[in-house]
């Protein structure tokens, strides 16, 4: 079985997940909004001496508009690919919408939180300090969310933060460089 216990093969939705994330300046980028910015504790290291984990909790606001984009994208790539029996080929049955308007908010909650985190100017934690925490959970969410409607939500996540002052060499040879372009 697959992640969405129907029987469906699991490339269906990757290559709409998959061109997402690692470019900035993806056809996933969205209109978000930083709300808020809050440096909760200090989970490792000691500030200006080098790189510190921290909890940090965001804020954030994704308008109307571009959720549903999203759920549309996601939508039309899941028309391309769907093979149910019954159906035709390209057809959606009625039963997949609310799994697909998921996978819409899931990829909101993630792109947001990337946003986040790149325009604060932090780097995302490796194993279990990067699991996110959202209020509202992610299952409320899910039951309100509708593509088209503004969302808010708050999220806990530990980031990495470079606290180290910067090297007078390193301004320097900034300054240099931005005096020759």
């Amino acid at each position: 079985m697959d992640m969405l216990g129907f029987g469906l093969s699991a490339g269906v939705l990757t290559s709409a997940r998959s061109t997402q994330r690692g470019s900035r300046c993806s056809r996933w980028r969205m209109d978000y909004s930083l709300e808020s910015k809050e440096r909760l504790d200090v989970l490792f290291g000691e500030e200006g001496q080098g790189e510190v984990t921290a909890k940090y909790k965001f804020g954030l606001k994704v308008s109307g508009g571009k959720s549903k984009e999203v759920f549309q994208t996601i939508f039309g790539e899941f028309k391309k690919n769907a093979k149910f029996p019954g159906f035709r080929k390209g057809q959606v049955p009625p039963f997949m919408k609310p799994k697909i308007v998921s996978f819409a908010l899931e990829e909101v909650l993630a792109d947001s939180l990337t946003y986040a985190i790149e325009s604060s100017n932090l780097k995302k934690c490796e194993g279990q300090a990067f699991v996110p925490e959202y209020d509202p959970k992610v299952n409320d969410m899910r039951k309100d969310f509708k593509p088209g409607e503004d969302l808010s939500f708050s999220v806990e996540i530990a980031c990495v933060e470079d606290t180290s002052a910067p090297s007078p060499a390193k301004e320097t040879s900034e300054v240099e460089a931005a005096s020759e372009t």
